[in-house]
């Protein structure tokens, strides 16, 4: 039986307040403008945080302070602090490898292609799914029934590319990008290439399948292209992704 007029979900917050040290009858009787932390208080909260981040919650903070959880969480936020999910030192390790992997990926790129930026073709795929052009929800009168615009489900594949000389022409089609997909569009613009770049034809990409299959590898050696491989997780070193953007 509630023998009050608070909700459930009120009485079990209280408790937990209680249990986190929250004195909750100085927190409701006050009103007016919110409580805030001196600065002294401020110094010594960073202090504690920066020395015990995994003992840190804004509830537990909130009662240990004597604050609300939207005056701790405003006041670590202006003071710089992010809330993140805890990484192990492993996963550290590895970022830090995956770091290392991209600098040296761009040193060794201004390295020994500095000289060639206007032979670099950046190219890159994307899709698009028609449908998502359409709304799924929209205001209506209770009852009302507001039919679809489309149900028909259409993805389409773009790929293109750009370089310092210009661009090339898109090729957009509803079938799987795969390899004979891929060979067929670097067969079909070859010539494009070769009017933009010269002779010296140089493809810069990221990791997919079917950039670097045996069979694209052979058509590249037999037409003179060389190839760039993007390191993992890097499509953001290829400028062309700011054009899907």
């Amino acid at each position: 039986m509630n023998y009050t007029s608070l909700s459930r979900t009120k009485c079990y917050d209280y408790i937990q307040r209680l249990e986190d040290g929250e004195d909750i009858l100085a927190a409701t009787s006050k009103r007016g403008r919110k409580k805030k932390l001196s600065a002294q208080k401020i110094s010594g909260l960073t202090k504690y945080v920066n020395n015990n981040p995994e003992k840190v919650s804004t509830r537990k903070l909130a009662g240990k302070y004597g604050v609300s959880k939207t005056t701790m969480h405003g006041t670590l936020v202006d003071e710089g602090f992010e809330f993140k999910t805890v990484k192990t030192r492993q996963e550290m390790e590895e970022i830090e490898d995956w770091k290392r992997k991209r600098m040296k990926f761009c040193e060794e790129l201004y390295e020994n292609d500095r000289n060639k930026l206007h032979n670099i073709l950046f190219i890159d795929e994307t899709g698009i799914k028609i449908q998502d052009a359409y709304p799924s929800k929209v205001w209506s009168k209770r009852g009302q029934h507001i039919e679809e615009i489309t149900s028909e489900k259409i993805k389409l594949h773009i790929w293109g590319g750009i370089s310092a000389a210009g661009t090339f022409s898109l090729e957009i089609f509803e079938d799987n990008f795969n390899q004979d997909k891929y060979i067929d569009i670097l067969k079909d613009r070859i010539d494009e290439f070769r009017e933009l770049c010269g002779s010296d034809v140089i493809i810069l990409q990221d990791q997919h399948n079917s950039h670097f299959t045996d069979k694209i590898r052979k058509w590249a050696d037999e037409q003179d292209v060389r190839f760039i491989k993007l390191p993992s997780r890097s499509s953001d070193l290829n400028p062309i992704e700011n054009i899907w953007d």
